[in-house]
């Protein structure tokens, strides 16, 4: 049985991943737990982020979109639903971290220079997979995302809210992606990836996920601090 309509199956999924985000948003508990004015620019500079490298990795064949489950319609050469895909996403799941924020302040009293050494240690890797062209630059977003954290905001690492928003994240992603990965929607270039993955799902998946995640939550603390600061 399909459970998705050709050319709309990457809407309908960006429509599933966008409805928890509506309900937060019209619940008046979690309502009043959004910023606005952090949420709207944090989403927007690390979907930048990451469609520079989506632009990039078409036009190299590190993966494509398989035009039975996509719109014709294109920004430059993706899909609309993949750049609606870095909006709706945030949109939907910083609203688990904001909870957390408020209710979890345990700390996991980790020094920095350990998310440091990690996130360097993480760069260093990718050079092993440079013929891998997924697998090495999910490695240096990864690496790049816990040595900025690390100077930037070694609170947000240092938070156990942080973690359990990451944990919780990956419930729905293994639920999208694999519809993303098994119809397919996503296609990878041969070699891009070590080949390794759980059911449909390759092992990059899962660093890019959590390299996405900690760009969101950074900027959107650091905005949340300038909207703070600026006392709007």
């Amino acid at each position: 049985m399909e459970i998705f309509l050709k050319h709309l199956a990457y809407q309908e999924i960006d429509l599933m991943i966008l409805l928890p985000g509506i309900v937060f948003t019209i619940i008046p508990w979690t309502r009043r737990l959004r910023n606005y004015r952090a949420i709207l620019p944090a989403i927007g500079l690390t979907a930048l982020l990451f469609l520079i490298w989506d632009f990039i990795a078409v036009k190299v064949g590190t993966w494509n979109f398989n035009p039975e489950y996509v719109l014709p319609f294109r920004v430059i050469d993706l899909p609309v639903e993949e750049v609606e895909f870095f909006f709706v996403v945030p949109f939907s799941s910083l609203v688990f971290y904001e909870v957390y924020d408020v209710k979890v302040k345990a700390k996991l009293h980790i020094k920095k220079e350990v998310f440091t050494a990690l996130g360097s240690i993480i760069l260093a890797s990718s050079l092993l997979f440079i013929s891998h062209s997924y697998t090495f630059v999910v490695l240096i977003y990864l690496g790049a995302s816990f040595i900025i954290s690390s100077f930037i905001d070694p609170e947000m690492l240092n938070s156990l809210s942080f973690w359990l928003f990451v944990l919780t994240t990956y419930a729905p992603f293994l639920v999208f992606d694999y519809f993303l990965t098994s119809l397919p929607i996503v296609i990878y270039g041969k070699g891009a990836t070590v080949g390794v993955s759980v059911t449909t799902i390759p092992v990059e998946d899962f660093l890019y996920s959590l390299s996405m995640f900690i760009y969101y939550a950074l900027f959107y603390r650091l905005f949340t601090r300038s909207v703070v600061r600026s006392g709007r």
